[in-house]
């Protein structure tokens, strides 16, 4: 039974996580026994699935358990050897290469990502693995790949580089998915999976508008926070697209100076919200729509740290739905992880065994889902 303590200042999935490593350390777990599921730790302890999952995901990082797809969660044996994500997972007879650009995606630092991956190790059939790959430089990485053997396809996830991204699709020779990447121009087939993010933003814009905001800045995620040098990937455009096409449809003007890029961090998020939040009262937005989740759990703590009330003074709203974690719980647009990451290894499995299919797009559904960080713009 894990016990969590009402005075722990610690996130209640560390609580858990700790609980479990000393439960581990103290042999409650044999390695041939497995744990409780997520849905049943749950349930036990009256939290969320997504609490619970974080504290699972942690502690199969930190090599102590092993997901075993259809088996479930086992303690990991001691004496083996667990390899660091970014690098080669050992050798199997089949392994996907997840090609992550470096610098921009920490699957350790973000939830969004954490999930997608586990969608994909969902769907990898037994036998197969997946290798996660960073690189910036294309042709390194590339030269890798190809020296592999066990490495039967590729998913490229999140490379907002045109250029780079037709790489990998001509040069690599592997059946290819790309995901949620800028869309190259090419003759070699391969096939596409992303979320409605126009649509995600039109709704979560739209409900807004509806509650009454009229003064919404949108924090898009981008390289830097300085507009005048930040680049702004396709699906971040696309988000914006949605975010003005909900003003313009109600005859609306959108303030162009209310489009702020942000680095897609939680950091970045606080320190541009802090800058906005710190006009004259009468300056500031009556809310925040953040292109993603991280950057609009740090608009929160800079807003708290400013004194203003959630969603008194200001309504926060983000995208991707892992901001349960905050508190107020984050208002957001909810997207499909860890169908989207399943979808993905689905479509590469059929692209391996017919590499001659002609390209596919799969887009997943986005939905609204309203919470307490958004409300009604109180006026004084």
């Amino acid at each position: 039974m894990i016990r969590l303590k009402k005075g722990d200042p610690r996130p209640l999935y560390l609580q858990i996580k700790g609980d479990l490593e000393g439960k581990i350390a103290a042999g409650s777990f044999a390695p041939d026994q497995p744990l409780p599921n997520e849905r049943q730790l749950a349930e036990e302890l009256g939290l969320s699935r997504m609490t619970v999952r974080r504290a699972m995901v942690e502690l199969t990082n930190d090599g102590l358990l092993e997901r075993i797809p259809g088996r479930g969660t086992f303690v990991r044996p001691r004496g083996v050897k667990v390899i660091a994500p970014g690098n080669l997972l050992p050798p199997a007879q089949n392994a996907i290469a997840l090609v992550l650009p470096q610098g921009r995606i920490d699957t350790r630092g973000t939830l969004f990502y954490y999930r997608v991956i586990q969608g994909m190790q969902d769907a990898c059939p037994p036998g197969s693995s997946i290798s996660l790959r960073h690189g910036d430089d294309a042709g390194p990485l590339l030269t890798a790949l190809k020296a592999d053997p066990t490495v039967r396809g590729m998913v490229v996830l999140g490379v907002i580089d045109a250029g780079k991204v037709r790489q990998f699709v001509e040069e690599s020779g592997l059946p290819t998915v790309l995901y949620d990447c800028a869309v190259p121009d090419s003759k070699t087939p391969f096939d596409i999976v992303t979320h409605a993010s126009e649509d995600g933003g039109y709704l979560a814009t739209s409900a807004l508008l509806e509650l009454g905001h009229r003064d919404i800045a949108f924090f898009v995620h981008a390289s830097s926070n300085d507009a005048k040098s930040a680049v702004v990937g396709s699906i971040a455009r696309e988000r914006q697209a949605g975010f003005e096409r909900a003003f313009r449809e109600r005859g609306l003007n959108v303030a162009k100076c209310r489009v702020q890029p942000v680095i897609p961090c939680s950091e970045s998020g606080y320190t541009v919200a802090r800058r906005v939040l710190s006009a004259n009262k009468r300056k500031r937005p009556t809310a925040i729509f953040c292109s993603i989740d991280e950057t609009a759990i740090g608009a929160i703590a800079a807003a708290k740290d400013l004194g203003l009330k959630i969603p008194q003074d200001l309504s926060i709203v983000g995208f991707g739905d892992i901001g349960q974690f905050v508190t107020p719980t984050l208002s957001a647009v909810r997207l499909e992880m860890e169908l989207s990451g399943r979808t993905a290894v689905k479509l590469l499995g059929e692209r391996i065994e017919n590499p001659s299919l002609a390209s596919r797009k799969c887009v997943l559904p986005a939905e609204f889902i309203s919470r307490a960080s958004s409300g009604a713009p109180y006026f004084s």
